[in-house]
């Protein structure tokens, strides 16, 4: 959704989405991203909304959080449901995917991404 705070305005840009909780902006590529709750999905779209498809459906919980490093062209996300932090190079067609921890988590939420030079 945008707002136009002149105006007050809304637009809607990818619809049926049944609790998108994450939303990260992927400023380099134009795309945004959103993870479901309900659906149990990551998505993607162009930041316009176009092209909206979802990336990952298999074995996503409770996605709460969302990082993108822009420089790698990696997505991170937090599963509360499955008590894991993952990764996965959305630049690639491949999507490759891997829990980056699974160990001492508790419902793990927000995530943030610092890349070296800050």
């Amino acid at each position: 959704m945008v707002v136009n705070t002149e105006n007050i305005t809304t637009t809607t840009l990818v619809s049926g989405l049944n609790r998108a909780v994450a939303v990260e902006v992927d400023g380099v590529r134009g795309y945004i991203y959103w993870s479901d709750v309900i659906d149990r999905a990551i998505g993607r779209a162009n930041m316009d909304g176009t092209n909206a498809t979802l990336l990952f459906r298999n074995k996503i919980g409770s996605c709460e959080g969302l990082a993108m490093d822009e420089r790698s062209g990696k997505l991170y996300w937090t599963d509360t449901s499955h008590d894991v932090i993952e990764v996965a190079d959305v630049y690639t067609p491949q999507l490759e995917r891997r829990v980056l921890f699974n160990v001492s988590l508790d419902q793990p939420r927000g995530i943030a991404v610092e890349n070296e030079e800050g």
